[in-house]
């Protein structure tokens, strides 16, 4: 990471926005003409596209900062936690604490992965250090339904919660969700947090039925022209 007055550029291998972008270093970062052509000048220099992640609880300046050098918006989400569920699931899902590769090809393949992208995801889900647990329903004797989350300092963090299309609205998902939820209880986990594209109307209705009724902040990003 590079820092830029009071925000922090991130650059890792990859298309994702969040580990390629500048995020602000604090609560009360503050985004300046200054910042931002020190933000463009580091991304040039690594000859990626400048995008800037604003959370909400930085209010509208930055945004309208950004928006006025024609910086365009993009990536809307929000995060939602709430406490954890303890019931039973009423599915079988299947936990792991490594990914298989049928687990990786299932998930990369429903998510449109593929080639270096879907290698670096798998690289990057090899280098979580935090207790991990991977998460399957299968139908038909395949894997229809996938996820992962990680526990750590009390919180589950659930990442990458995918159904196959032809699967979707039967429920998988919540199966899935309750198993991880029930694995974090047993690792010390007392509550849950996810984030969720903030038009993705569906995956919040499902959520939210597991728990999660708090948001607890959104943010999207800013691109360069």
């Amino acid at each position: 990471m590079i820092a830029a007055g009071d925000w922090l550029c991130k650059s890792a291998p990859g298309v994702s926005r969040r580990s390629n972008s500048a995020n602000p270093a604090g609560a009360h970062a503050r985004l300046t003409e200054a910042g931002i052509e020190r933000i463009e000048a580091v991304y040039a220099k690594l000859g990626q596209p400048a995008y800037v992640r604003l959370p909400s609880h930085l209010g509208d300046e930055p945004d309208a900062r950004l928006e006025a050098r024609g910086y365009t918006a993009e990536g809307h989400a929000l995060t939602l936690i709430g406490p954890l569920q303890t019931e039973s699931s009423a599915g079988e899902v299947e936990l792991s604490s490594v990914p298989s590769p049928e687990w990786l090809a299932t998930l990369n393949r429903i998510n449109g992965r593929e080639g270096e992208t879907a290698r670096v995801f798998d690289e990057l889900l090899a280098a979580i250090d935090v207790p991990a647990a991977f998460a399957a329903v299968r139908r038909e004797g395949r894997i229809v339904s996938a996820a992962y989350a990680a526990a750590n300092d009390g919180w589950l963090c659930l990442e990458a919660v995918a159904t196959a299309p032809d699967w979707r609205g039967r429920g998988l998902a919540g199966e899935m969700i309750r198993g991880l939820m029930i694995w974090g209880v047993g690792r010390g986990a007392r509550a849950v947090g996810l984030q969720v594209q903030a038009g993705n109307a569906s995956a919040q209705a499902l959520y939210r039925r597991l728990g999660l009724g708090r948001e607890l902040y959104r943010y999207h990003y800013r691109k360069a022209p």
